[in-house]
């Protein structure tokens, strides 16, 4: 008879765990995302947004908690947020919440269509406009047309940002110059007909 045989050890299969795995596509390797917000594996859809990957029920508003589901939504103080829920800023000129196109312009936020001429009302929203101070000392715009011109220079007729006041007249520094030597004047002259000499001697020298 043949002599018994000790059965051959084999190794005990590890118990089933609660863990969950991470499942590894033979084809492609590739491993399911944890979500931004829960941490967990997203195995079906997932949202790239915000420089995250979330279940679509974890991209939630920042403001009211719901899931954002809308393609455009609003970032308020760097999070995610339902258009509809996002603060509304209040237009500096009627004093109503702005809830569509925000116009800023100095240093205050308006209504596209309450942004116009102090003068006239020609609106300006996109456009060129001028700045003036109101008796409140306030910045207002003003459009090209009710803008005021600046004076034009005495001597050659063009006009002045900055110059000087001489004579009951604007000049450009450059060109308040003696009447007979043209030297520049920057101290006392001597006038005559609205015409400044440097000198003595130039102004007698015109006579």
């Amino acid at each position: 008879p043949k002599a018994p045989t000790a059965p051959t050890p084999t190794a005990p299969k590890p118990a089933p765990s609660s863990e969950p795995t991470t499942t590894v596509a033979a084809s492609g390797g590739f491993v399911p995302p944890n979500c931004t917000k829960c941490g967990g594996q997203i195995l079906g859809p997932a949202l790239d947004a915000m420089g995250g990957k979330f279940h679509p029920e974890c991209f939630t508003c920042c403001i009211c908690g719901l899931p954002i589901t809308e393609v455009d939504f609003a970032i308020v103080e760097g999070k995610q947020a339902h258009e509809a829920c996002r603060p509304k800023p209040e237009c500096v000129k009627c004093k109503q919440p702005i809830a569509g196109m925000i116009l800023t312009a100095l240093n205050a936020k308006w209504h596209e269509t309450c942004f116009v001429c102090i003068k006239c009302e020609k609106p300006l929203a996109h456009q060129k406009f001028f700045i003036e101070e109101d008796d409140s000392g306030n910045e207002v715009p003003l459009c090209e047309k009710c803008t005021p011109k600046p004076e034009p220079c005495f001597s050659c007729g063009q006009p002045v940002d900055r110059g000087i006041v001489a004579l009951d007249a604007t000049w450009h520094p450059a060109c308040f110059v003696c009447g007979h030597c043209k030297s520049a004047l920057d101290g006392p002259f001597f006038p005559k007909d609205k015409i400044p000499y440097c000198s003595k001697e130039c102004y007698l020298a015109a006579m």
